[in-house]
This record gives C-alpha cells, sequence and structure tokens, in this order.
C-alpha cells in the first residue's frame, strides 16, 4: 500500500510539473507575442504623430509663416462686397442659378460660383475685378493656356474660349471693371444665352 500511494504520489507530482510547465510555457509564448506585437502599435502611433507634426509643419501653413491667406470665403454677399469694396457681378435667381460660394481673392478679386438645381453637373464661375487707376486690363480667369477669341456680342467686345469636357470661357471689360464667367458641364448654346441675356447685360446697365 505504501509502495503504491509513493507511486501515486510521484504520478501527479510528474502530472503536476507537466501542467505547470505548459502553463509557463503558454504563458511565456503570450509575453513574447505581446511584445512582438506592442513594436507595431508604437510604430503605428509614433507614424500617426509624425504625420501630425508633418501636416502642422510651418513650411505648409500660411499663418505659421505670417503670411496672409489668399483666398477669404464669405458665407454672405454683403461682406464680401465690403471687403473688396465694389458690388461683384452677380445672376439672379430667375435665371436659374443659386450662388453656392462666395470668395475674395488677395483682397481685391471677388469670385462667386453658383449651381442649377435640377442640372448639379452645371457650374458657373463670375470673377469681378476692380482695376486701378492707369492699370492695365489684365487676365483673371485663373485658366491658363487657354486660346481666346476675340468677338463682339450686344455691342461688347468679348474674348472667348473653349475648354475641354463642356466648358466655356469668356473675358470683358466695362469702364474700370474686368469680368470673367467660366461655365462647365453645358452646352455651347447655355453658354452664349447667359453670356448675352444675363452677364454682359447686367454688367453693361449696373458697371
Amino acid at each position: 500500500m505504501w509502495t503504491y500511494g509513493k507511486r501515486r504520489i510521484l504520478l501527479m507530482s510528474a502530472v503536476f510539473f507537466i501542467s505547470m510547465a505548459g502553463l509557463t510555457a503558454d504563458a511565456a509564448e503570450s509575453s513574447v507575442a505581446k511584445e512582438m506585437a506592442e513594436p507595431k502599435e508604437r510604430a503605428g502611433d509614433e507614424g500617426k504623430s509624425s504625420e501630425t507634426a508633418q501636416s502642422a509643419s510651418p513650411a505648409q501653413t500660411g499663418e505659421a509663416v505670417g503670411m496672409p491667406n489668399p483666398v477669404v470665403q464669405y458665407p454672405v454677399f454683403e461682406d464680401a462686397r465690403n471687403a473688396v469694396g465694389f458690388t461683384p457681378l452677380y445672376v439672379p435667381r430667375k435665371s436659374g442659378y443659386r450662388c453656392d460660394y462666395i470668395a475674395v481673392i488677395d483682397g481685391n478679386l471677388a469670385e462667386l460660383r453658383f449651381s442649377r438645381k435640377w442640372e448639379p453637373e452645371v457650374r458657373l464661375t463670375v470673377r469681378t475685378y476692380l482695376r486701378q487707376q492707369g492699370e492695365e486690363v489684365r487676365d483673371i480667369s485663373g485658366v491658363y493656356g487657354a486660346e481666346w477669341r476675340q468677338e463682339t456680342i450686344g455691342n461688347v467686345p468679348v474674348v472667348t474660349a473653349r475648354l475641354e469636357n463642356r466648358t466655356y470661357l469668356a473675358a470683358w471689360t466695362v469702364g474700370e471693371y474686368t469680368f470673367s464667367a467660366m461655365l462647365e458641364g453645358a452646352a455651347y448654346e447655355a453658354f452664349r444665352a447667359l453670356l448675352s441675356d444675363e452677364l454682359l447685360d447686367l454688367s453693361v446697365h449696373y458697371y
């Protein structure tokens, strides 16, 4: 009985140590796996911090280097008008366009963007600039490389251009004011009608 009991104790002890060894191995393996995962998480956090630091780099932010933003957006038309000191050319709602963007560029160039409610692909951009005394007429459209064509529409000298993707451009002057208009996503006939019936007519009568 004593021998059997001793053998039983030794067997139970062996099982206990084997189980403990297995648990220790599992714990060690789990600890190693955790350490392997942690550097990846830290690397990811360091990457995020690096990206944040890069995005906030003084070289990429005008305020950090004391440079004013050349484009200032205004929620109200009157605020933009006060900023530039004149009334920018505005397309009335009866023409089917609604203004959804008002901005002033470099403190003296007004840019208004319009859209059509039932034709979201149609976009209109109108710019207005008041030249200083003695200042020569310059291109304010912001489009470079356009092939301009001179013509007269309603007794107003106009330069127009056809761009790609159903986009058309026009520029003209009335007194000391320079205007430009770009219509995107529309037919050429719509562009001509908008130019002659709305934009040119408004500019001639109000400037």
